[in-house]
């Protein structure tokens, strides 16, 4: 019988040995390789709004007329604005804690801040 050799059991799986990174990136489509010339920026400009009003302590549903706050905006349709963001004693909220429309902002914890509370809600509207 012939002579056998012992060789420890292979950790890999036979397979074909995988191409060098300069034949993968020969054998790639050539439109892969071609670098596309970069995007001209486009400054765009902004405008931002903010709603101002004081918690009574008492109510979840703020609406336009309850601002009493000079320079205070009315409050947008949020599908008109870029973002919306909302601050309760200078802490920002995350948007599963409240909801707005047109001229209406609701509070949907389960808290009400306390009486004096100042709440923002910032809007900001990106154009070119």
């Amino acid at each position: 019988m012939g002579k056998q050799t012992s060789q420890p059991p292979s950790t890999r799986s036979e397979e074909a040995p995988r191409p060098s990174a300069s034949a993968r990136s020969a054998a790639s489509p050539p439109s892969i390789n071609k670098r596309k010339p970069p995007c001209k920026p486009i400054l765009l400009k902004g405008k931002s709004t903010c709603y101002v009003v004081f918690s009574d302590g008492q109510r979840r549903i703020y609406r336009n007329r309850d601002s009493k706050v000079s320079g205070s905006s009315r409050i947008l349709n949020p599908k008109k604005v870029s973002f919306v963001n909302l601050f309760v004693n200078a802490v920002l909220q995350p948007p599963n804690h409240y909801s707005v429309r047109t001229g209406w902002l609701k509070l949907l914890t389960s808290d009400i801040p306390p009486q004096g509370t100042p709440i923002v809600l910032q809007m900001i509207r990106l154009y070119r």
